[in-house]
């Protein structure tokens, strides 16, 4: 690598990092499904392990805590590697930090991906600064969006990397490589099947293009393999569950849980144009490229952005999977625009890459200063007076989407948290919100052993129901600031 492309490698990774760090200035991490990762890391780090039986979620009964476990293990031996180094850090400033740090990484990792798959040192650089800077990979890398998805994504590049080296030189050993970073993700998050579906894409592009085998074979290599495997992935994923079956059939009415859970929702226009910006118009240019000269590699880029474009209308939470296709197409995009011979296209191209690069940059910068936690200061002192001032038993009604926030902050069972959404008490609950009349309503409360229900402002924001509540309810109001209130049920026991 030379000085010039080791210098503006370096500038990516740098302008990559510091776009995601700037959501470090809240004490908080951002959003529900972090503090859940956050707690089972902080037990890890004050008993050794996980505990096999989560008696804070889903309550009275509780839930296994069977969540892949690699994250939470990364997560508490940096806070404990760093703490014995004599850094004075916490446990959630690790939490906050981490996501920056392996997001950056898998920028670097697309650089040495890109390079291996077209040998252009152009199209690497171009391809890993887009990766880094487009927003539908940011927010799920910012720092303090601690999500599984982020490092799962890292170990899928690696892998995919290194099983592409396997076919240049020692395979066995970059094939044993590759199938140890596939199986970490596998260790790190639900999704990674994904990370299978690309590898076996590459393999059988290889296979078809590479020995020239016939469209029958190739079918019939096709069945055999779906034969075998097929029911296994068709059992790993849970097919049937509502949430999977969105990528069979993303038609289909969706359900009250998919109204209220907005990452499950499709996505419109705005935010396609939010999540991928001017170079939504752009990459098409990159697909014709890679579509006129069909290898394996150009084959292989072109069906990973399809396939990533369709998960990621099937949810919003799936929007980041196309995104290494995405830059990669527009990568070769822009070394043919450069390449070209004509004379004011050689003046023209450089200014409008240049302004492509300003305004991609200063969406990125928008995007990730716009980022802002659930949790805020008031929030916070509501919890931590019902930490403080409610038994270690008590079990608290709130949102499902406060559920997990609850439980890592004022270490109180719910009812409802992000495990709960696909479940029948979360419809329950919705009802249990419609009532005003609180005689009618003591089978829920007694069904549950609920002492308290918290009501926030972000939740009678968005839902209206709750609000309504608010206004209608009998229960004693034991706690209120400007943020949350909590209310007490003795009286409906």
């Amino acid at each position: 690598m030379g000085k010039k492309t080791f210098f503006l490698l370096f500038l990516v990774i740098i302008i990559s990092f510091i776009v995601r760090i700037s959501t470090v200035r809240f004490p908080f991490l951002l959003e529900a499904d972090p503090w859940y990762h956050f707690r089972l890391a902080e037990s890890i780090v004050e008993t050794g392990s996980r505990p096999e039986w989560d008696y804070l979620s889903n309550a009275p009964e509780g839930s296994p805590a069977n969540y892949p476990p690699l994250l939470h293990y990364s997560l508490a031996y940096c806070f404990l590697f760093l703490r014995n180094l004599g850094f004075v850090v916490s446990l959630i400033q690790v939490s906050q930090i981490f996501p920056a740090i392996v997001g950056t990484m898998a920028v670097l990792v697309l650089y040495f991906l890109s390079l291996e798959l077209f040998n252009s040192k152009a199209i690497a650089l171009v391809s890993s600064f887009f990766f880094g800077i487009m927003p539908a990979f940011i927010t799920r890398s910012l720092a303090g969006f601690t999500r599984p998805e982020n490092l799962a994504f890292l170990l899928i590049l690696i892998s995919i990397l290194y099983f592409l080296k396997s076919y240049k030189a020692r395979p066995v050993f970059y094939s044993i490589i590759s199938g140890l970073f596939l199986g970490l993700s596998g260790l790190t998050w639900v999704g990674w099947m994904f990370g299978i579906i690309l590898i076996a894409l590459l393999f059988f592009l290889k296979f078809l293009i590479e020995h020239n085998l016939s469209l029958r074979n190739f079918i019939t290599v096709i069945l055999v393999s779906a034969t075998v495997v097929g029911p296994w992935i068709l059992w790993s994923i849970k097919i049937g569950t509502s949430i999977f079956a969105a990528f069979l059939n993303p038609f289909q009415q969706q359900s009250i849980h998919h109204t209220i859970v907005m990452e499950l929702q499709h996505p419109t226009l705005e935010i396609y144009f939010k999540m991928y910006g001017f170079l939504l118009f752009i990459f098409p240019f990159g697909l014709w490229y890679m579509l006129r000269k069909r290898s394996t590699e150009n084959v292989f880029i072109v069906a990973w952005l399809l396939i990533g474009l369709y998960l990621s209308w099937t949810g919003i939470r799936f929007m980041f999977i196309p995104v290494p296709a995405i830059s990669l197409a527009i990568g070769i995009f822009i070394e043919k625009a450069l390449a070209h011979k004509q004379k004011l296209w050689k003046v023209i191209a450089p200014f409008a890459i240049g302004l492509l690069v300003f305004i991609s940059s200063y969406n990125a910068f928008s995007f990730s200063l716009s980022a802002t936690p659930m949790v805020n200061d008031e929030y916070y002192k509501a919890l931590i007076w019902l930490r403080d001032n409610t038994p270690k038993n008590s079990i608290t009604l709130a949102p499902w989407d406060q559920g997990y926030i609850i439980q890592a902050i004022a270490k109180r069972r719910t009812v409802l948290d992000g495990g709960s959404q696909f479940k029948n008490r979360t419809k329950e609950a919705l009802e249990f919100f419609a009532k005003t009349n609180n005689e009618k309503i003591s089978d829920f409360i007694q069904g549950y052993s609920i002492d308290y229900i918290l009501i926030d402002k972000r939740s009678t924001t968005l839902l209206p129901i709750f609000q309504t509540w608010k206004e209608k309810t009998k229960f004693k109001k034991v706690f209120e600031n400007d943020y949350a209130s909590i209310y007490s049920t003795s009286s409906a026991k």
